[in-house]
């Protein structure tokens, strides 16, 4: 009886450790850089960088195939309407012109010759008038060639800068193939990429006018006004391309390709607002925005709204005060009191 006894408590201890749940599995903490919150701001401005343009740039080319015998521009030269850029080999076309034009002459003799014949009944009305109309194709036909001819010298269609030479003398050519790239002489623009999150947080009126500065004078602003932009984001950078113009050009040389920064008016309502970086700034498909701030190793949602960008940081207003540890970037995957470890924190400047 007592072996029976002992043999069923072996069995309900062993029956005991084969139910028994497994452990719960240890938090892992996930390891984030952040920021801190050091001031609040009144109010701030937005800047982006931009880089000078040249619009309406057009590529200039010949009709007709051939080999260039004088180019006569560089790249960065300023031309006047009317200015030869370019001409082709025109020896055989030149030879056609004189070809065409001797033969309107021996169609104009004949012409007359059949004319006065018909004035004294000589001839039938049909053969002069056959005559004629050979006078009058063959003099079509003197200012086809003359057209072509005309067609071997390229000329600036206005007063323009020459963006880009791309071809070089001796060199033969296809018609259409482009040989000169111009734009109108002056006028600039400032082109400058929006990430889509900022597009979203302004109401886009605050993106019509701004002002430029350039590396050569610091201190000096200039204004610029929207143009054009682009109603899709580049697949690529998820960013809206905007083209400004700028309305007074400084008196030194702006040219394509120069760098620039763009800044945009601070906010005109009177709120305290907090520098993030971008990357701290998150959204959900309604484009509402949070940033994930560290309490006790754990991270919080706290709910903001964006004001604007300047370089790679953004104003935003919400329930957050200096001293505020946040997640500066990694926050994508995050769950509202998931554990983390904190890297070494950026400071708010």
């Amino acid at each position: 009886m007592i072996g029976k006894v002992l043999w069923l408590g072996v069995l309900s201890m062993a029956l005991a450790g084969c139910t028994n749940d497994q452990p719960p599995p240890i938090d892992q903490p996930v390891a984030v850089k952040t920021w801190r919150i050091s001031e609040i701001l009144s109010s701030r401005e937005a800047s982006l960088v931009g880089t000078v343009d040249a619009p309406r740039q057009v590529n200039l080319a010949f009709e007709l195939d051939g080999r260039i015998t004088a180019l006569n521009v560089v790249a960065g030269s300023t031309v006047s309407k009317g200015t030869v850029l370019a001409r082709l080999d025109s020896r055989a076309l030149q030879l056609k012109v004189e070809r065409a034009k001797a033969e309107r002459r021996i169609a104009e003799l004949k012409y007359e010759r059949l004319n006065n014949m018909h004035a004294k009944s000589m001839i039938s009305q049909a053969e002069r008038d056959e005559a004629q109309i050979r006078y009058q194709l063959a003099d079509i036909e003197v200012a086809d060639r003359e057209v072509e001819l005309s067609d071997a010298t390229l000329l600036a269609p206005w007063d323009a800068t020459v963006i880009e030479r791309l071809a070089d003398p001796h060199h033969y050519i296809k018609a259409g193939q482009p040989i000169i790239t111009i734009a109108p002489r002056g006028a600039r623009e400032v082109v400058t990429f929006i990430p889509e999150k900022q597009i979203a947080a302004r109401e886009f009126n605050y993106w019509q006018e701004a002002e430029v500065v350039f590396s050569h004078d610091p201190q000096q602003r200039w204004p610029l006004t929207l143009r054009e932009y682009t109603s899709k984001a580049s697949a690529v950078s998820r960013a809206f391309e905007l083209r400004y113009d700028l309305t007074e050009l400084p008196p030194w040389p702006v040219l394509p390709g120069m760098s620039a920064e763009i800044y945009f008016p601070a906010p005109k309502a009177d709120v305290n607002l907090i520098e993030v970086p971008s990357d701290a700034l998150l959204s959900d498909i309604d484009d509402r925005f949070w940033v994930w701030r560290i309490k006790a190793n754990r991270v919080e949602k706290v709910p903001v709204q964006s004001h604007g960008i300047k370089g790679d940081l953004v104003a935003v207003t919400g329930e957050l005060a200096p001293g505020d540890l946040l997640v500066a970037s990694g926050g994508r995957g995050l769950r509202t009191g998931e554990q983390v470890v904190a890297l070494p924190a950026r400071q708010q400047p």
